[in-house]
């Protein structure tokens, strides 16, 4: 068992040497091929061998064979303080690599679906340099939210209104616009009020019930005295595009969620109807989160989010683009200065 663990410890210690380089060293400082054999977990001849192929390889005797213990020749001694500074020095820079990765804070971050499915790969991969190690949860705003109250995540990305407590802070992300998606072949025209809607005659797809969206749309239904039919309800935005898609009914939505998941040649998207609200985006953070940390993933989130946006729609639907509305720094909710992405 002890002799396991000394071999665990010197091969982490030695990964960056040969075989043969290891081997060396055992023997100059046992002194004996019998003994740096035992150490290494290797046969004796095999030992012997390896030394054997290195006076060849350099020309030189490294030993003195005929003395008990063995003795290193003067070519010997100077390849292995040589080697031993080597190692030493390689100790020191794997320590400090080490001691780097973990001085890193890690990061436990939470994110709506809308988001992480436009930008979460591209986000955790910017983060790798600033962070050992992160775990994403994706999940409604709600439980996220919750999860950030209650000190299992440390921040997240939601879109739920902001709540008194004292456990929390918010930094305004972004507003993002709303879209109407229909069905390719459903006549719909081009400026279609609210009351059009209520009466086109095609079920309105609902958001599932605890999403931060359907919350959005009674608020506004409350607002405008009127009520979309609540005939079908769907928690999975690629199966709503695809009952869409199949005739089944419209919805409302954010454009990053739909148009890069759909053909748009199967669809119909246009403008919602005034009033309607943007919809704003959070990153919401312990209290007392490391403000570096904050910083670091508003910035990388605001920057992704741009980047993607303008790939995305830049092209096929730049009115779109400009609906959407970034905040130019790291400010908390309140303190803010609105910006237009153009």
């Amino acid at each position: 068992m002890l002799r396991n663990e000394i071999s665990k410890n010197r091969s982490k210690e030695r990964i960056f040497f040969t075989r043969a380089t290891q081997i060396f060293i055992e023997c100059a400082k046992s002194s004996s091929f019998t003994e740096a054999a035992t150490r290494l977990e290797v046969t004796q001849s095999s030992v012997s061998q390896v030394i054997k192929q290195i006076e060849n390889e350099l020309r030189v005797t490294l030993f003195e064979r005929d003395t008990r213990p063995l003795r290193l020749t003067r070519q010997g001694e100077l390849l292995f303080k040589e080697l031993e500074e080597s190692m030493s020095r390689m100790k020191s820079l794997v320590s400090l690599c080490r001691q780097d990765y973990y001085l890193r804070p890690s990061l436990e971050l939470g994110m709506i679906e809308s988001s992480a499915s436009f930008v979460g790969v591209r986000l955790i991969d910017r983060l790798s340099k600033e962070v050992s190690q992160t775990r994403l949860a994706v999940g409604l705003s709600d439980k996220l939210l919750h999860e950030v109250i209650n000190n299992e995540l440390e921040m997240a990305v939601i879109s739920s209104p902001i709540i008194q407590d004292t456990t929390v802070e918010w930094y305004l992300l972004w507003e993002e616009p709303w879209i109407l998606v229909f069905p390719k072949s459903f006549p719909v025209k081009k400026n279609i009020s609210w009351e059009e809607l209520r009466v086109c005659g095609l079920p309105f797809i609902h958001h599932g019930a605890a999403t931060a969206n359907e919350k959005f749309f009674k608020n506004l239904e409350e607002r405008l005295h009127f009520r979309l039919p609540r005939l079908m309800e769907l928690d999975s935005n690629l199966l709503m595009y695809q009952f869409i898609k199949g005739g089944k009914g419209w919805t409302i939505t954010q454009c990053h969620v739909a148009l890069p998941q759909v053909d748009v040649n199967e669809i119909q998207v246009m403008k919602v109807p005034e009033p309607m609200p943007k919809r704003k985006v959070f990153l919401v953070t312990q209290k007392n989160c490391d403000q570096q940390l904050v910083k670091t993933v508003y910035s990388s989130l605001s920057s992704l989010m741009k980047e993607q946006i303008k790939q995305t729609f830049s092209k096929s639907f730049p009115e779109i683009e400009r609906e959407f509305r970034f905040y130019d720094a790291y400010q908390k909710e309140g303190e803010f200065s609105l910006s237009t992405f153009i």
